[in-house]
């Protein structure tokens, strides 16, 4: 709790300005939701939602356990218990399939869509903004005008054929969500996690629209899949790579010193040729690749490294953009809890603790 008040008494009111949270988030036409479903908040997140807040431009609010929103009195929150029970289907779901990896982690980014659909049923919500709380968020608030004049749908960046990513989603017919878990619930069989559903979605369903990744940037017809043109969407979105090699991949999948410059297997362009630039006073980031003049706006940037403490310091985010930008890596984390070396002497340190126990 402490935690929590330091980072918003700081912070917090440069979002907000002299408005309370609630009235900001009431006088929106399109707000960005946050969906937590498990127990404590990581600490992580709370700086997530505390930057996007700042950047972002609309009202944000988060969905969780009433045990959790009690801890946000600064934001709008909505309890899952008000809205949301997890139904029998489900729950078989969950001991059918792995269960073992992070909590039913894979199994939750699909239950997040059953929530969102009870959300905005319950809320009446008719445009909707919702983001993977490991994103930074940039200034999103002319952004829906432009995608409500592109068609009515459900609007999600992919970074393959197969493969989309809910980093931020758009939906301004909700009709399509409701599809998508319908159909999921029928299928559950052939889908292992949310990336094989919205990749299923936006190759096969109408109402489903690809946004443009930083492949727009790239020759044209170097993806195998069609998305909006970054100029309807006056900007580019990050599925996952741009994140990536920015900031890193998420150090519980090192054993190694974390340092930016990481490439997945998706990417089709060469990201060595692309630049960033960020904007303070227009809360902007954007980015240009190769000879091009123009510079593209960022709309957000997925941080699977979750280190959103250091990224409360603009110094240290935008040093890291300008050496990204000469060709040079940057140090991201120690990562000294991921070591091998580490869980080595932990475990012998365990074992001479027993021993000494025994005595």
């Amino acid at each position: 709790m402490c935690l929590i008040k330091k980072i918003f008494s700081e912070d917090f009111s440069l979002v907000i300005g002299a408005q309370h949270a609630e009235s900001l988030w009431s006088c929106d036409e399109s707000k960005l939701v946050y969906i937590w479903i498990g127990k404590d908040l990581p600490g992580w997140a709370i700086h997530a939602i505390e930057l996007s807040s700042r950047y972002c431009g609309i009202g944000v609010g988060l969905i969780a356990s009433r045990s959790v929103t009690k801890k946000f009195p600064m934001i709008k929150t909505y309890c899952l218990e008000d809205f949301y029970q997890r139904d029998i289907e489900f729950e078989n779901l969950f001991l059918e399939k792995n269960r073992a990896f992070r909590d039913g982690f894979w199994l939750k980014t699909l239950e997040r869509f059953l929530v969102l659909e009870a959300f905005v049923e319950k809320y009446k919500i008719n445009k909707i903004f919702h983001a993977e709380l490991d994103n930074l968020i940039f200034d999103i608030s002319t952004l829906n005008p432009i995608l409500d004049s592109i068609g009515k749908g459900f609007f999600c960046p992919r970074d393959s054929t197969k493969r989309g990513i809910g980093s931020l989603i758009y939906l301004n017919d909700m009709s399509t969500l409701k599809h998508m878990n319908r159909w999921f619930r029928n299928h559950h069989g052939s889908i292992q996690n949310d990336m094989d559903l919205l990749g299923e979605m936006l190759t096969h369903e109408p109402g489903f629209y690809s946004l443009p990744t930083e492949t727009a940037l790239g020759e044209i017809g170097i993806a195998e899949w069609t998305y909006i043109d970054k100029e309807k969407t006056k900007g580019i979105f990050d599925a996952a790579a741009m994140g990536q090699y920015l900031f890193g991949i998420d150090p519980r999948n090192t054993n190694k010193v974390l340092r930016n410059g990481f490439t997945n297997e998706n990417i089709l362009i060469d990201f060595g040729r692309l630049e960033f630039r960020f904007d303070n006073k227009r809360q902007s980031l954007f980015v240009r690749y190769g000879n091009e003049i123009q510079w593209k706006r960022c709309y957000n940037l997925h941080i699977h490294s979750k280190i959103f403490s250091k990224l409360s310091s603009s110094a240290w985010f935008m040093q890291v953009l300008e050496k990204s930008n000469h060709g040079k890596r940057s140090l991201i984390t120690l990562n000294v809890a991921h070591w091998k070396l580490f869980g080595i002497i932990s475990q012998i340190w365990a074992k001479i603790s027993c021993l000494l126990g025994n005595y």
